[in-house]
């Protein structure tokens, strides 16, 4: 269930552990999933990339608590569900540091009334907080909506805060416009009375990236209403994968040689990686300046000219990869945030758009 190009939409504060990205870290623990999804961004299901052992696991968690950055730990896959004995293990393990663990899930499981408590009254027990349900056509083609009602029902009646996670196709439209078409298509899936009752929304455009390559149709947007210059990347939240590597973005399955890997947790301190993940010099431009213009700026350089067919909003993840994977490109922009002029721009504008202060806090050390 990862999604691709995160927006997230907070819809009510009742909840006081709710993740924010600043304070959240998602751990995927398995790349199992019975579901299978065409649109996966992972290929979740059909890809086997072994799952962390409880001694590593047990580590990461260790590590994770001792760095002192991190509140929420999002448990991601594949599909969690499908490691229920690792599930059952790691939440009590999370809370034992003082952490808050939720998990993201497709409800595949929650078949009866029965089968849902049965599952997750254990986990609520243990410290549980959070439930994310992905919800979009995708899903809903091999688990019924009675069963995400189920899991949504259930999980409110445990006192747990419930987040949905909605995929949906850019139109390639104003991105308000974008939202609030996605977010009334939810609320038409869901119902009023179950949509009434989410705390978090999580809107997530669907990247051509994984299954999705092969096993979606996308459309094609119209000229007309054709945006330029938005497609800004907001899945830079860090994830740890199976093996223990650190990325930070939780859309498709980096290279190991992508400089948006910053190391493995195996062999390196979560406090040391989470460092180089805040202070990462190519993360602002992602955030800020957008995809479109990062390569209309290499190419104003005299770079970037084999970046091209990549014009619509689904094709973000590739243009992404295929740009950072190329040593050229990626110097260029570690050595344009050694400008301190350009380097403040970008800390104002990440600060304003997302309340992130750390590359205007560097900014203020360089000048």
């Amino acid at each position: 269930m990862p999604e691709s190009r995160r927006t997230s939409s907070l819809k009510k504060g009742t909840h006081s552990t709710m993740p924010s990205r600043r304070s959240t870290v998602g751990l995927l623990i398995t790349a199992r999933c019975p579901v299978g999804c065409s649109h996966c961004i992972l290929q979740a299901g059909g890809l086997h990339w072994g799952e962390p052992t409880p001694a590593s696991y047990r580590r990461w968690v260790r590590s994770i608590a001792e760095s002192g950055v991190i509140r929420n730990i999002g448990l991601t896959g594949g599909e969690p569900f499908a490691v229920y004995d690792t599930l059952l293990d790691i939440v009590p393990l999370i809370r034992s540091y003082g952490l808050h663990p939720n998990v993201l899930t497709s409800a595949y499981w929650a078949t009866s009334d029965a089968q849902t408590e049965k599952l997750l009254r254990p986990l609520a027990q243990a410290g549980l907080e959070g439930l994310g349900i992905s919800v979009d056509e995708f899903h809903q083609a091999k688990v019924p909506i009675q069963n995400v009602l189920r899991a949504l029902r259930t999980a409110k009646r445990l006192g747990l805060w419930v987040g949905v996670a909605f995929c949906y196709f850019d139109q390639g439209r104003d991105p308000a416009t974008e939202a609030e078409a996605a977010r009334a298509e939810l609320r038409d899936v869901l119902g009023e009375e179950a949509f009434a009752q989410v705390d978090v929304i999580n809107l997530n455009p669907i990247q051509k990236a994984g299954r999705a390559q092969q096993g979606v149709e996308f459309p094609t947007p119209s000229s007309k209403v054709q945006r330029k210059s938005t497609r800004v990347c907001t899945a830079l939240t860090p994830s740890i994968w199976p093996d223990g590597s650190f990325a930070c973005c939780c859309g498709p399955r980096l290279s190991k040689t992508s400089p948006l890997v910053l190391g493995n947790l195996n062999h390196d301190p979560f406090a040391e990686l989470y460092q180089r993940y805040r202070k990462h010099p190519i993360l602002p431009f992602l955030h800020v300046w957008g995809l479109t213009k990062m390569v209309e700026e290499l190419r104003a350089d005299g770079l970037g000219e084999d970046l091209e067919g990549y014009d619509a909003p689904h094709e973000i993840c590739r243009l992404c990869q295929k740009m950072l994977i190329n040593e050229r490109y990626a110097a260029f922009f570690v050595e344009r945030f050694e400008e301190p002029v350009l380097r403040r721009q970008l800390g104002v504008e990440r600060f304003l758009l997302y309340g992130d202060p750390e590359p205007l806090l560097s900014t203020r050390r360089v000048l």
